[in-house]
């Protein structure tokens, strides 16, 4: 009786096992999926970490009433967001938690970096934890999608955060995709850089080689609307919102605008890969906005557009322009002349009009920027000048041939008492690096590739003499090539007694850049590792005899900097270069806790050398504030931190200077 009594009470206790076992493994498979009116916790700390830039770890698989009011308290909005109150381990609705989060962004995301989106998903990729949609790819966290189902979706910088419900709509369109074929009830297309294969109900026979929006009913493409009116020409400027193309004025984008390389492999490029003012570009129409991008062709480079400062800034109250021959002057559609010697006001040629004012003077003559009184300030520019208007102020853009640009950025880089093949040599570099700088578009929205400064060449502050032109001359066309590719030609006026590669930029990709060594600037190169800090000391507050560039003014500098009161200018310094480019700049609370913005950092305590590169260049840059930190990289962003402190500047010559706004260079202590 007794051992029937056991073999029972072991049954039982398996069958209870069991019974536990079956009810842990379909609570793991629950909470692992994916609800429509539940949020997951992995989804909404994913949410969260964006617009705080801190990471709320929250316990569960699901968002409670608990979690919400923890998160809200955490974030002290508690008291200005309100909700229904209900049990703490009560789930929270979808719907509720999307409403509380708008209004999380109402307080904290003040420039609007998160938005929703409704999105067709196109394909999936679970390894790579991306997704193709109707508007790009995005990297996918902490959440999953269908492929060819509608969501509407937070969206921020290419990641989709979260869900805020998946739409149910009996049609779907895939906008301006490029169609490679469609035969057979078969479609072809391109977009987002993948081609994909749909089944068609189209009728509209064989079609090849247009851009169409796809009308899509369930899996199946229900029409096809093709959009065949195009505006050939040169893109000029561009922003977010518009272009401006020559001969056209500017346009309005839509909102996806796709760019095609349909010459030889069919490829999805950007904006950024179209050279202002030297490519004829095909742009797709509808409904009064550019709807994609054809090209057709290989950018022909011939001209440059130049933008001139106003003392480092873009902008001007007015300028002024003369030339000692006629002037033709184009604004829009309406063309005039004025004569040789007048003097045009930018201000009462343009007023407030959004159209750029051209301007070329007679017989290749050359033009200058004066004072009001006509009085020069400027040697003359060849070439033609462009006005423009904005809030800011007016803005001129000189527009001249890449050649008649190199003779002006010679005499004003290096001394024409130099040997004619160092001038040649130089040609060459100023001529590669500034082609380089033509594809980058850095000033795209103004209507230029580069400025006339330190910044990228200095131009036109010389006059060319007779061995710069004809080292231009005898160097026509002429790059330096990096397999196979044009290089990007960095120089510099004087070096520490070292050069540098580019871990000066953050930038380490020896494929690209394997042009660029780090050595002595002398025959004998003593064994010396700048990357310690004692080393690098030592040797920058020591002279260098043997060093080639040992006895210019510029091979040994000192600095006076002051950081009393300069907190706000080096804040709005970090702000737009962490915006331009994140990964060069990294802000962390006291906490150690990546910070997404400087909001309640303080003051600046203290500066400091963080690590340096091989060649002694300072690499990270640690500016210590009274409740974080920010780590700089990059040579320029750590030159311009610095140079916001600038006082004054004491060269090798006893030369003083406190016009300087940028640190001669980042090899210093």
């Amino acid at each position: 009786m007794k051992k029937r009594t056991k073999k029972k009470t072991g049954i039982l206790l398996l069958a209870a096992v069991l019974l536990l076992g079956i009810v842990v493994t379909i609570r793991v498979i629950t909470d692992r999926g994916q609800t429509k009116d539940r949020i997951s916790v992995a989804e909404a700390e994913n949410e969260l970490e964006e617009v705080t830039g801190v990471s709320l770890k929250l316990d569960g698989a699901y968002l409670t009433y608990a979690d919400m009011e923890e998160v809200l308290e955490r974030l002290h909005l508690n008291d200005y967001i309100t909700y229904e109150k209900k049990s703490g381990a009560k789930k929270v609705p979808r719907e509720e938690w999307n409403t509380i989060y708008d209004k999380i962004l109402d307080y904290l995301d003040s420039e609007h970096r998160i938005q929703k989106e409704s999105v067709l998903v196109l394909g999936v990729d679970e390894k790579k934890k991306s997704v193709d949609t109707s508007i790009g790819s995005f990297s996918l966290q902490g959440i999953t999608l269908e492929e060819m189902k509608q969501y509407r979706l937070y969206v921020t910088d290419q990641k989709i955060l979260g869900i805020v419900k998946q739409e149910k709509k009996s049609e779907s369109t895939l906008a301006n995709v490029y169609l490679k074929s469609l035969a057979d009830g078969k479609a072809v297309v391109f977009f987002c850089g993948k081609e994909y294969e749909f089944d068609t109900k189209s009728t509209d026979g064989e079609l090849s080689n247009i851009v169409c929006d796809l009308v899509f009913e369930k899996e199946k493409i229900k029409e096809i609307r093709k959009k065949q009116d195009t505006i050939t020409g040169n893109l000029i400027t561009m922003d977010q919102s518009q272009i401006e193309i020559e001969g056209y004025g500017k346009i309005p984008l839509a909102k996806w605008v796709p760019v095609y390389k349909i010459y030889g492999t069919l490829e999805e490029k950007t904006f950024q890969d179209i050279v202002i003012g030297n490519m004829d570009v095909q742009y797709v129409v509808g409904n009064g906005k550019v709807q994609a991008v054809l090209l057709k062709e290989p950018a022909n480079i011939k001209n440059i557009r130049v933008l001139l400062l106003n003392e480092g800034s873009p902008y001007y109250e007015n300028i002024y322009l003369t030339s000692e021959q006629k002037m033709k002057i184009t604004l829009g559609k309406e063309k005039r002349e004025a004569e040789a010697g007048s003097v045009l006001s930018a201000a009462e040629l343009l007023g407030t009009s959004e159209e750029a004012c051209k301007i070329k003077a007679a017989d290749h003559g050359k033009i200058y920027l004066t004072k009001a009184d006509g009085s020069r300030e400027t040697l003359g520019y060849s070439g033609s000048m462009e006005l423009r208007h904005s809030e800011q102020g007016y803005t001129v853009v000189n527009k001249i041939s890449l050649e008649d640009y190199i003779c002006g950025v010679l005499p004003s880089e290096m001394p024409e008492k130099f040997h004619v093949e160092a001038l040649k040599a130089q040609a060459i570099c100023a001529r590669s690096y500034a082609c380089m700088q033509m594809v980058k578009g850095d000033y795209a929205a103004l209507g230029a590739h580069v400025d006339d400064s330190t910044n990228y060449q200095v131009y036109n502050k010389n006059p060319a003499g007779e061995k710069s032109v004809k080292a231009v001359e005898d160097t026509v066309g002429q790059v330096l090539k990096y397999k196979g590719n044009v290089v990007e030609a960095y120089y510099y006026s004087t070096s520490c007694g070292h050069t540098g590669t580019m871990e000066n930029w953050n930038l380490s990709d020896d494929k690209t850049y394997g042009y660029l060594k780090s050595v002595w600037v002398k025959k004998d190169a003593p064994k010396t590792d700048l990357s310690k800090e004692k080393n690098f000391r030592t040797y920058i507050q020591s002279g260098d005899e043997v060093c080639f560039d040992g006895k210019t003014p510029y091979f040994r500098w000192s600095a006076a900097l002051d950081f009393n009161q300069k907190d706000e200018n080096i804040r709005n310094i970090l702000k737009e270069q962490k915006k331009s480019n994140g990964k060069n700049i990294t802000f962390y609370a006291k906490d150690g806790t990546k910070k997404k913005s400087l909001k309640g950092f303080g003051a600046i305590t203290e500066v400091s050398v963080k690590k340096r590169g091989t060649s002694g260049a300072v690499k990270m840059l640690k500016l210590k504030f009274e409740n974080g930190m920010a780590l700089v990289k990059n040579e320029y962003n750590i030159r311009r931190i610095l140079g916001a402190a600038l006082k004054e500047v004491t060269l090798q010559d006893g030369t003083k200077n406190t016009q300087m706004t940028v640190l001669p260079s980042a090899y210093c202590v």
